[in-house]
Formats: C-alpha cells, structure tokens, sequence
C-alpha cells in the first residue's frame, strides 16, 4: 500500500439533492472503503446542508454554488491543507455508489496510477435506467475522442474518478481558471491526462444507478444544449493545445518520502 488512509479522502459534491442524500448517507455509513469522507455542500437552497450536518459525516459548506467545477476546486484546496495525497470524486445524486470508491482507488494505492477513470462500458460496468439519449451519445463520443486522441476511452463523460493530488498540482494550466468553475474543469483535466504519455492513467468497470422513468427524482443538473459545449469542447481545446503535467512524478516522491 502506497499511502496511509489519512493521506486518502473521498469528495461528494452536493447542489440541492436532499431527494438522493438520505439513502446515500446510509449507504456512506455501511459501506467500508479506504480513507475519510467529505461532502461540500454548494450553496443548496433545498434540504441538503441539513441532512449532512445531521449525519455526523464532515461536511464543508460554500455560501452560494458557481459550478461542479469550482466544487472540485475547493477540494483540492480542501485537500491541500489537510496534506492529503489521492483524491476520490463521487457524485451526489446517488447514481454513483460508495461500494465502488476502493475500485476507483486501488489502481493508485496499490499500483501507482496516477488517474483512475471509472467507467460503464468497460468489461463488467454496467448502467440501471440510463435514458437512451445517453446510452447513444456517451459511446459515441467516447469513440470520437479515441480516434481523436489516439488512445483507448471508453466512458468520457463519467465523473466517477480518482487521482494524485502531485499530478492536478502540477499542471500547466491554471486548475483554479473562471472558465472552468462550471462543467468544463472535468473533460479539460481528463483530456490533457489523456494526452500527456508520462501520466499513468487506466479506466476501471463501474455500475451506475439512474432513477426508473416512474420516479420523478432528477438525476442530473446538465441542462440539454445549453450545457453541453461545456462538456466537450474543452476535448477539442486540450487537444488543439494539450497541456502537460511538469514534475508531478518528482513531487509524487518526495510526497511519498
């Protein structure tokens, strides 16, 4: 094992999801899975900051909501301060489920990947109610950008990851950028990951959970459309202009020294 549990924190952003969040706090509670929990609340006007201080689980709350992105900004920050070393991503609409978070990890903990992708298209993953517009676009685009990017990418727009905190800190790009404060810090980190050969990054099979069509519980805040140029275009500007990830490997030994 490459790193102490205290050197390992999962972070399940929350915008107004108190219709998913009790069943995903007990499902947090009950699940055994290496190092500690954080959810970051991001400015919920519904129930959710309510829920989570009631759990007991550590939770960090941000005043008002300016993205997923800005989310993932806050922590690596989060994570930054408290010396952690890998960080797991896991949404908090439930689709993505606690039982998996050691899967998403283990490639780094035990085998020193640097990016673990997770994915519902890979050997055993699977997907519960995915809407068909996704079950059509998803591989679609996935293939479109491995043909692009000369690689093997099977789930590109699964949010479901982990990765060393050397390698996002590294970059040569500016991670905390206003553009990427909404959808697009994901895609534009996961694409450079891609296309830098020094980075060490692998897909690993996940199920996903979507609500049955007779559950009227929203699963997803992407508007169709509107969002989605945020979702792929950073592909197209990682790959026109990729940007590396300088000395991470150096900095990841002497974190581990």
């Amino acid at each position: 094992m490459n790193y102490q549990e205290n050197e390992i924190l999962t972070v399940c952003p929350v915008f107004n999801e108190s219709h998913h969040l009790e069943g995903l706090i007990e499902e947090v509670k009950n699940t055994q899975f290496l190092g500690d929990f954080l959810f970051i609340n991001s400015g919920s006007t519904d129930k959710s900051e309510k829920l989570i201080k009631e759990s007991g689980l550590k939770y960090e709350n941000l005043e008002i909501n300016e993205g997923i992105g800005n989310v993932i900004m806050e922590a690596i920050k989060f994570a930054n301060s408290k010396d952690y070393k890998v960080l797991c991503l896991i949404a908090g609409n439930s689709k993505m489920r606690p039982k998996y978070i050691n899967k998403i990890l283990n490639p780094i903990i035990y085998e020193d990947y640097d990016f673990v992708q997770g994915s519902r298209y890979l050997d055993f993953g699977d997907t519960v109610n995915m809407p068909l517009f996704r079950k059509i676009v998803i591989p679609l685009t996935s293939k479109l950008f491995s043909f692009l990017y000369r690689t093997k990418m099977t789930d590109a727009t699964c949010g479901f990851r982990s990765f060393k905190l050397s390698l996002i800190n590294s970059a040569s790009y500016d991670i905390y950028a206003d553009w990427l404060k909404k959808y697009a810090f994901e895609p534009y980190f996961y694409s450079n990951v891609l296309l830098d050969k020094d980075v060490k990054s692998i897909e690993v099979p996940i199920t996903m959970d979507y609500p049955n069509k007779n559950n009227k519980k929203k699963y997803t805040k992407i508007k169709p459309f509107l969002d989605y140029p945020a979702l792929f275009l950073p592909y197209i500007f990682a790959l026109v202009s990729p940007k590396k990830f300088k000395d991470f490997k150096s900095m990841d030994k002497n974190q581990n020294y």
